[in-house]
């Protein structure tokens, strides 16, 4: 037998065997580093020559690399009917008919007992509300909900963590608070503490998205609808050995009942004030007290046959508002009446523009009066005219109180009809006395208030905005000097 060729690290031969015997796993590069660190006399030597050194010694003495797990197994008992789920989230690329790539993001729940997987894909990441909309979309498959769910530590569902405690994102938060299951969320970094849900993801990979040609999102969720059917639910368990879709018969009697919740959009919340109160569009409506608990505290609105429907942040309906159609009378009289008074007055302000041009004219010495244009030296308010008339003015006096003091009228007089009808009185009865009053109460007060003799003074102290309008729009107007 031909004898080993010699080594340039054989004076080491027993530091090396005596560190292998105590630490098997030890690999070449640390024990290279190790002798460099107790022998400063060390020759240089090739990384490649330590390994085929200590691979020698491991021949010669029988000392295998043993890897050593830093981690224990045990058997997990078989969780309960209707105990656990777990929750997972996947992605891939698929090909696409112009024969490009697009990735994919899906949601996947499985039922820890029986088996049962429900999968659901989207082309945009899951965020908090989609993510929501998809357990839903679960417990309608599995027609019931489980007592726990478990989850990674993901951002979808967790906004921060604080000194160990987990704060959940605002919408999962509130929706797991109306929801009875509990939620688990093992430790960061850790998928094999939820190992049955990372098989279903990397099951769902490979029997039904690779290869698969994408074309939306409704016909790749018909699809998968269709994989759960006749495979993911429908084959044999390898390792329960029992068709998931046969146990889940068995199970569904143990699931929670799940009734459909309203669909909560995160827009649509708005916040509690800490009067017990919520403003929305414009006006303020009372709630219960103990409504408002904390500044995150919200309410659910929602408008359905004139009425306004409040609910509270588990969607229990608090609140009932019946006058939410007088309402919108009333704002769209006031909407109809301004936007009346806004033509009334743009269609006077034009007609005197166009009538007044060149009435005028000024001493030459003063430059502005060589702008055919300007009126009054671009100050109308400065000058008087004598001439105005004044049937067209107490029109203008009229209308505008009519319309004025109409829409006035309206809202007063639906206040008091809804105080009437509360108090067991008529409501159009109260309210049409309300409106006739106001209407004839506005015209006599808009008299006054204009003062018909102020109105057509004479002095330019006592100017009239109405009579100088009206005087513009209705006479013919005399040529200009220029």
């Amino acid at each position: 037998m031909n004898e080993k060729r010699s080594c340039v690290l054989d004076t080491y031969r027993d530091f090396v065997e005596s560190r292998l015997q105590l630490f098997p796993e030890t690999s070449s590069a640390q024990m290279l580093d190790w002798l460099k660190e107790n022998n400063p006399d060390l020759p240089a030597v090739h990384p490649k020559t330590a390994y085929n050194f200590v691979m020698r010694i491991r021949q010669d003495y029988g000392i295998p690399k043993v890897a050593v797990c830093s981690r224990q197994y045990a058997a997990v008992p078989e969780l309960p009917p209707g105990e656990q789920a777990q929750v997972d989230f996947g992605q891939i690329k698929l090909r696409t008919s112009t024969d490009t790539r697009k990735t994919i993001h899906f949601f996947s729940m499985l039922l820890c007992h029986c088996r049962m997987k429900f999968l659901i894909a989207r082309e945009t990441p899951f965020t908090a509300q989609s993510a929501v909309d998809a357990h839903e979309k679960a417990f309608e498959y599995f027609q019931g909900m489980p007592r726990q769910i478990v989850y990674d530590q993901d951002f979808v569902f967790l906004s921060k963590e604080n000194l160990g405690d987990l704060i959940m994102t605002d919408i999962f938060n509130r929706y797991q608070a109306g929801r009875p299951f509990k939620v688990l969320f093992c430790r960061a970094a850790d998928p094999e503490s939820k190992g049955k849900i990372e098989n279903v993801v990397k099951f769902i990979k490979q029997n039904f998205l690779y290869n698969r040609q994408y074309v939306d999102e409704v016909t790749i969720n018909s699809q998968a609808i269709d994989w759960l059917r006749r495979t993911g639910n429908g084959m044999r368990h390898n390792t329960t050995c029992k068709i998931p879709y046969e146990e889940w018969l068995t199970e569904r009697e143990h699931l929670l009942a799940w009734n459909p919740l309203m669909r909560i959009e995160q827009t649509e919340y708005h916040k509690v004030i800490k009067t017990n109160t919520v403003r929305y569009k414009g006006n303020t409506y009372s709630l219960p007290l103990g409504t408002y608990k904390n500044e995150n505290s919200r309410v659910f609105l929602k408008e359905a046959d004139g009425r306004l429907l409040i609910h509270d942040e588990n969607g229990l309906l608090v609140a009932i508002f019946t006058a939410l159609l007088i309402a919108k009378i009333t704002a769209l009289v006031i909407a109809v009446y301004r936007g009346l008074s806004t033509a009334w007055n743009n269609q006077l302000m034009s007609s005197a523009q166009v009538r007044i041009r060149g009435r005028l004219a000024f001493g030459r010495e003063d430059w502005l009066s060589y702008n055919r244009y300007s009126y009054c030296l671009n100050n109308p308010l400065k000058y008087t005219d004598p001439s105005g008339n004044i049937i067209p003015a107490v029109v203008g006096v009229v209308i505008d109180a009519v319309v004025l003091g109409g829409g006035t009228a309206f809202v007063t007089s639906v206040a008091m009809g809804s105080m009437a009808f509360d108090n067991g009185g008529s409501f159009w009865g109260s309210f049409s006395s309300s409106f006739i009053l106001g209407v004839l109460s506005s015209i006599a007060s808009s008299s006054f208030t204009a003062g018909i003799g102020t109105a057509f003074s004479h002095t330019p102290e006592s100017f009239s905005f109405v009579r100088e309008v009206s005087r513009a729009a209705f006479s013919t107007p005399h040529q200009s000097d220029h």
